[in-house]
């Protein structure tokens, strides 16, 4: 569930699993909101995260509770749901991850559906947490139309909630 983020982070029906968990969430926000504007940034209700959405893709950063008081954060987005999913696609996929993303790998989920994801320290500089989020924002804007227009499926926008 998301909703447009409304000042200060409340963390509203999200379970933080240390201070430092929900310190980072804190950082998390306020970062997005400075790269993006406060208009962009959307609360993830059920978990310690947020969305953006970077053209027509849709990514989420997420303080992950790791062991005792560290904290991961996860970049994700979902570059294409229910593609074609056969032999091609996958050897590119894999290729693209060799070969063009330093910094993210594509990967699968149960369902099938595309997934670019990067994972870094919680305490991470500024401009560490700057170059993971836009690298993965930007590739999944750009995978996300070559993918679908190559082996079909619905890209982030194509499934947005009207609620947006």
């Amino acid at each position: 569930m998301l909703r447009r983020f409304q000042g200060q982070s409340s963390g509203q029906g999200t379970r933080f699993q240390s201070i430092a968990q929900r310190e980072c969430y804190e950082r998390i926000g306020a970062w997005l909101r400075i790269m993006y504007g406060q208009e962009a940034v959307f609360d993830i209700e059920t978990a310690a995260g947020f969305g953006v959405l970077v053209g027509s893709a849709m990514t989420t950063v997420s303080a992950v509770a790791a062991q005792q008081n560290d904290v991961a954060i996860l970049i994700a987005s979902r570059v294409i749901s229910t593609p074609q999913l056969n032999q091609d696609l996958l050897v590119q996929l894999l290729m693209e991850n060799f070969n063009e993303m330093p910094f993210a790998s594509f990967g699968l989920d149960g369902n099938g559906d595309i997934w670019l994801m990067r994972i870094i320290m919680g305490n991470c500089s500024t401009d560490d947490f700057v170059m993971s989020v836009t690298a993965v924002a930007s590739r999944a804007d750009e995978y996300d139309d070559v993918i679908a227009s190559q082996w079909g499926g619905n890209r982030a926008i194509d499934n947005l909630d009207e609620g947006l």
